[in-house]
């Protein structure tokens, strides 16, 4: 599965080819169990399109966060996630 197939699906057609994908995962563990997986190789290849999949849904949930900071906080400065994160550790302590 290449990134630009990835990009023009929706989050729900995302979350759709990653459950697909588990489920794949799932039969392919069991043909492996029987001795019946004809290409070993595929099982790779699903676990790093699982994984690619996750990063996308990850980006589109990150996207939909920054929009709603940037839109809740018009009249300040804008704060990157790594600083809220970091305000957050330290208890909003500026340091």
């Amino acid at each position: 599965m290449k990134a630009d197939e990835l990009r023009g699906m929706s989050q729900a057609e995302l979350n759709k080819q990653l459950d697909d994908l588990y489920q794949e995962t799932f039969n392919m563990r069991f043909q492996r169990a029987s001795g019946q997986l004809s290409n070993p190789n595929r099982l790779v290849q699903v676990r790093r399109d699982i994984a690619r999949v996750k990063t996308f849904l990850r980006q589109q949930e990150l996207a939909g966060i920054r929009a709603a900071a940037v839109q809740a906080s018009d009249d300040e400065e804008p704060v990157s996630l790594r600083e809220r994160a970091r305000r957050a550790i330290r208890g909003g302590r500026g340091t």
